[in-house]
C-alpha cells in the first residue's frame, strides 16, 4: 500500500512538473512574432523548435518607424529552464534598447543590452547575438554580430557568407565595446539567419547537416518566399535528421528584400500554427 501510495504521489508531480513545462513552452512561443512581416519592400518570418521542452534561442523582427525594419536572432548557452528564463531577459532588453539607439550607433544599443545582462547573469550564461536593422528604402544593413553564426545572403545565383567582426557573445562581463558593419541588399535578394541547431542537427549516422547542405537549400528556394524557404529548409533538416534525437535548438529567419521607388509599404500576415 506505502509503495502505491508513493507511485501515485511521484506520478502526480511528474504530471504536475511536465503541466507547468508545457505552459512555459507555450509562453515561450508566444514571445516570438507571431505575425510574418510581408509587403511590397520585405517578407520575413521565422521559426524556432526547441530541443526540450523549453529552449534558450529566440528570434525577433518588427518596425523601428515606416523605414526600419530590427531582425534579431540569438542562441542562449546551455538548455533546459535557467537558459528559456535568460532568454526572455535577453529577448526583453534588446527589443527595449535597439528603439532607442539604431539612429545613432546600432552597436551602442548592443553595448547597453550587454551592461544590462552582465547585471544579471548570476549564473554565468551568455547569450550569442545577430542583430540588424534595414533600410526599406536603400537597401542598407547595418548589423552587429556577436559571436553568432553569419547569416548567409543570396542574390543572383550567388551565395554569400556576410562578414562578421570578432565580438564576444552578450552577458559575459560588462564594458565592452561593439564593432559595427552595414551591408548592401540589392533587390529580389534572399538573407537567411539561422543558429547552429540547423548546420549541427546530427541524424542517425552522427552526421551533421553542415552549412553546405544549408546551402544548396537556400539555392533551391533562392526564388521562393520567406515562408517556403524556411518550409523548404525543415523540410531538408528533418529529413536528414530522420529519427535521431534533436539535440540543439533549431531556428531560423528569412528575409526576402524587393527595393521599389515610391517608399515603404509594408503589412502583416498571421503565420498561423
Amino acid at each position: 500500500k506505502k509503495y502505491m501510495r508513493d507511485l501515485a504521489d511521484i506520478t502526480a508531480e511528474q504530471a504536475k512538473s511536465a503541466t507547468e513545462l508545457e505552459l512555459a513552452a507555450r509562453i515561450q512561443q508566444g514571445l516570438l512574432p507571431a505575425e510574418a512581416i510581408t509587403g511590397q519592400q520585405v517578407d520575413v518570418t521565422g521559426y524556432m523548435e526547441p530541443a526540450i521542452e523549453v529552449g534558450g534561442d529566440f528570434y525577433d523582427y518588427y518596425f523601428l518607424d515606416e523605414q526600419h525594419l530590427a531582425i534579431t536572432i540569438a542562441d542562449v548557452s546551455d538548455k533546459g529552464v535557467p537558459s528559456a528564463i535568460f532568454m526572455v531577459v535577453a529577448k526583453t532588453i534588446l527589443h527595449n534598447v535597439l528603439p532607442l539607439y539604431y539612429r545613432d550607433s546600432l552597436a551602442e544599443a548592443l553595448s547597453a543590452a550587454n551592461e544590462q545582462l552582465a547585471e544579471v547573469n548570476d549564473e554565468d550564461l551568455f547569450v550569442t547575438v545577430w542583430a540588424g536593422v534595414l533600410d526599406l528604402v536603400s537597401g542598407k544593413l547595418e548589423y552587429v554580430s556577436c559571436g553568432h553564426s553569419s547569416p548567409v545572403f543570396v542574390h543572383d545565383g550567388k551565395i554569400t557568407t556576410l562578414a562578421k567582426s570578432k565580438n564576444p557573445a552578450l552577458g559575459i562581463m560588462p564594458g565592452i565595446e561593439f564593432r559595427q558593419q552595414s551591408t548592401m541588399l540589392p533587390s529580389d535578394s534572399l538573407l537567411f539567419m539561422y543558429t547552429d541547431g540547423v548546420t549541427e542537427a546530427m541524424n542517425e549516422q552522427n552526421q551533421m547537416f553542415t552549412g553546405e547542405r544549408m546551402e544548396k537549400v537556400l539555392e533551391m528556394a533562392a526564388d521562393d518566399n520567406a515562408a517556403e524557404v524556411i518550409a523548404k529548409m525543415k523540410t531538408a533538416v528533418k529529413g536528414f535528421t530522420g529519427q535521431a534525437k534533436q539535440f540543439d535548438d533549431i531556428t531560423m529567419v528569412a528575409l526576402k528584400y524587393y527595393q521599389i521607388d515610391n517608399g515603404p509599404k509594408m503589412s502583416s500576415v498571421s503565420t498561423g500554427d
